[in-house]
């Protein structure tokens, strides 16, 4: 495999879990995925694995206006954590 393109375009939901445990495919050192809070949950805080398999593969994000909820954890990790990919918006 050359590169990675991820395509979120239309996904309207997901479980956080698998938002993170795909993150942790290509975002790896131990960083900070991303954080949950609200008013009647504990802060839950998702991290990246030590190595990830695919860290250095060039990566292409594809979102549009339905992606949403955990989809939108997923596309946001990259970004907040500054790993080069290329985000591709309608």
């Amino acid at each position: 495999m050359h590169s990675l393109i991820l395509d979120l375009r239309g996904n309207g939901g997901g479980f956080v879990n698998e938002a993170a445990g795909i993150a942790k495919e290509f975002i790896g050192g131990n960083a900070k995925l991303f954080t949950l809070s609200g008013r009647s949950a504990k802060e839950a805080i998702y991290y990246a694995n030590e190595t990830a398999p695919f860290e250095k593969l060039p990566l292409i994000l594809l979102v549009d206006a339905w992606t949403t909820s955990a989809s939108e954890l997923l596309a946001g990790a990259p970004r907040d954590l500054h790993r080069p990919f290329i985000l591709a918006p309608p």
